[in-house]
């Protein structure tokens, strides 16, 4: 299963630059060399291209940096001495070791062999406490900083570090499906009514070029819709200052049964607060390089408004 999985994250990049490819190929060659109206000018056909290349080039820019940036080492400070771990009483043990070095994590209370007991969350195959935030990557084998998720098409995970290039290359990828389709359904439009009523297709000067924008066409607005649709629930989740693990365990399991110290979160207080702490200051936003963030990735402020009993 490992070998199929380092495999599959092997072509899946190299796949995916190649959809890219095929886009920019589809756009300058297939439309504008070919089926661009004799009534364009060519210094508007070159717009339309840099144009393009502008935001392919962002696409292609974000995918790599989000594919190849690797997730924030957790700190020395987090990792367990491996001999706890053959404790009778593992939890307990964790529990009050963690406790006695103050490691900046929240603590829960967890069944153990007597009774519960407050303990931070920990992974057994990293060998470390659990920072806030922090989740265990099967297929990246190692725990990631506020991971949000394990993306196939990037072959990496969504994390502390990456989570505004995975988010440039969607609004990019939206913005090169609207940018294409809004120029070329026009003239596609007119081909199809000609082709439809006069010409046959065969008869047509270059229906493959014709063919290949259509269908791109097509793609464009499937992809459109789905990535629009993804994109809608990351900011709703970046608005609260959650992840998309965050956001699944707490409408699975409620407030209560996720965290066990009452009803938390992560929001900063406003929706802006909450953008920056995911995307960096607003000028940075859209910017292909990396910068430091303010805070540190193993430590975050949260709030708790402990539940009622009182049922009156």
């Amino acid at each position: 299963m490992g070998f199929f999985l380092a495999l599959a994250a092997k072509i899946t990049i190299p796949a995916w630059i190649f959809a890219f490819h095929a886009w920019y190929l589809f756009f300058t060659v297939s439309y504008c060399a070919v089926l661009v109206p004799v009534s364009t000018t060519p210094a508007a056909v070159a717009l339309l291209v840099q144009a393009f290349n502008f935001i392919w080039i962002t696409a292609i820019v974000s995918l790599f940096r989000a594919s190849y940036y690797p997730p924030e080492p957790i700190p020395d400070h987090f990792k367990i001495p491996k001999e706890l771990l053959k404790e009778e009483n593992v939890i307990k043990a964790i529990g009050e070791w963690s406790e006695k070095r103050m490691i900046p994590a929240r603590f829960r209370k967890q069944p153990s062999n007597n009774g519960d007991v407050n303990c931070p969350k920990f992974c057994a195959r990293c060998f470390i406490v659990k920072p806030d935030r922090a989740h265990h990557c099967g297929t990246c084998g190692t725990c990631v900083m506020r991971m949000d998720h394990h993306c196939p098409v990037l072959a990496n995970c969504v994390h502390y570090g990456n989570h505004r290039f995975f988010i440039n290359f969607l609004v990019s990828s939206i913005a090169l499906c609207v940018f294409a389709t809004t120029v070329c359904f026009p003239q596609v439009y007119v081909i199809s009514m000609d082709l439809i009523y006069t010409t046959a297709f065969n008869d047509y000067d270059y229906p493959h070029a014709y063919t290949c924008v259509a269908s791109g066409i097509f793609n464009a607005v499937v992809c459109t819709f789905a990535l629009g649709f993804f994109l809608r629930n990351l900011c709703s989740q970046m608005r609260a200052n959650e992840t998309t693990l965050e956001s699944m365990m707490r409408s699975d399991y409620g407030d209560e049964d996720v965290f066990r110290d009452g009803r938390s979160d992560y929001s900063l207080g406003s929706a802006a607060a909450n953008y920056r702490s995911f995307m960096g200051s607003a000028w940075n936003w859209f910017m292909p390089y990396s910068f430091k963030k303010k805070g540190n990735p193993s430590e975050y402020k949260y709030k708790i408004v402990e539940f009622s009993n009182n049922t009156e």
